[in-house]
């Protein structure tokens, strides 16, 4: 979640609308969490977000573990090879929606999405796609949209 932009505009979009939610950010670099958690409180929000700093598959585990759930997923994840849908499976319920960001090709980022969903023996409604930039010669990052049904 790098500095909790994207957490803090959840919170304060909640929080006008008295909606009450616990919002967990989750980096890893040590340096961006210091300045998430600095973010978290100069934009009154401490109520909302918790700012974990850690690598977010071991974080994911635990919650797990714990029996914790959540409603919805934001998965801004790095290019990295890895997807890391597992671990945000674990933590998600029947209902869950999840927003994944991938890289490639609109087809190679569905697949990744698929596999990985069928893998984990979970269902999820129609992928929702939408082109969130350029990252290079055909390449691009894409923001998909899906709901669990299991």
């Amino acid at each position: 979640a790098g500095v909790s932009p994207l957490p803090i505009v959840l919170a304060k979009t909640l929080k006008r609308n008295k909606i009450g939610a616990e919002i967990i950010s989750s980096e890893l670099n040590k340096k961006a969490c210091e300045y998430g958690e600095k973010n978290v409180r100069m934009n009154k929000v401490l109520e909302y977000v918790r700012v974990l700093c850690g690598d977010s598959r071991k974080l994911c585990l635990d919650l797990s573990k714990k029996k914790q759930r959540f409603d919805y997923v934001f998965m801004l994840r790095p290019n990295l090879e890895d997807t890391f849908l597992d671990s945000a499976l674990k933590v998600s319920k029947k209902g869950t929606t999840i927003y994944y960001h991938g890289f490639g090709s609109e087809e190679s980022v569905c697949d990744e999405i698929l596999r990985d969903v069928k893998l984990a023996k979970r269902k999820i409604s129609k992928l929702d796609v939408r082109k969130a930039g350029d990252i290079g010669v055909k390449k691009n990052r894409y923001s998909v949209k899906f709901r669990l049904e299991n």
